[in-house]
């Protein structure tokens, strides 16, 4: 007689590493891309009361970005807005990481040593204040997606953000680099 709890020939951890092995090796390696992640830091920033801007003195500040592995990156084209404010688009970007590359990496940005599987939905609050800059072009995460479950834990996570335009970036000095960038202008 059979027991209920028959996992077969491989156990659900075995099959979990091999899925991370598998796409970390097919995917990231061969079609994959970086991405610089800035992890906000609310000790050395100084916000604004009433606006989420940074003040005057001191501003908003990130810590040191780490440059992350990304499995794929799915970019689209913001809808053109025509209003009495002018013409005002913004692009939306899908990011999926290796669930242990993205928590690994966090981990280490923020100084922090978790292990917890829900990494991301204790408080996925915490990284809108993030930046992320792909191709040259600031971002900023919106929402995150587990997906890939295997057993009680996620294989990969995908990452939705909206860019963040130049002029949104002049308060910003961390960032001012990116401020400038035409990406219809070869070389700049």
């Amino acid at each position: 007689m059979r027991g209920e709890q028959v996992q077969g020939r491989f156990s659900v951890s075995s099959e979990k590493e091999s899925i991370k092995l598998g796409v970390t090796k097919d995917m990231v390696r061969t079609v994959g891309m970086d991405i610089d992640w800035w992890a906000w830091d609310p000790v050395a920033s100084e916000v604004d009361p009433i606006y989420d801007v940074g003040s005057s003195a001191v501003g908003r500040r990130w810590k040191k970005q780490s440059t992350i592995p990304v499995v794929s990156a799915k970019l689209e084209q913001g809808i053109m807005q025509r209003n009495e404010r002018g013409l005002y688009t913004v692009d939306q970007l899908r990011l999926t990481f290796n669930v242990d590359v993205i928590r690994g990496s966090i981990s280490k940005l923020r100084g922090t040593t978790t292990t917890d599987d829900d990494y991301f939905s204790q408080d996925p609050d915490r990284y809108l204040r993030d930046r992320i800059v792909f191709r040259s072009t600031v971002w900023s995460p919106a929402k995150f997606l587990p997906r890939g479950l295997m057993g009680n834990d996620y294989t990969l996570i995908s990452l939705d953000l909206n860019q963040v335009n130049a002029e949104e970036l002049v308060n910003d000095p961390q960032f001012l680099q990116y401020a400038n960038y035409n990406p219809f202008i070869p070389g700049v």
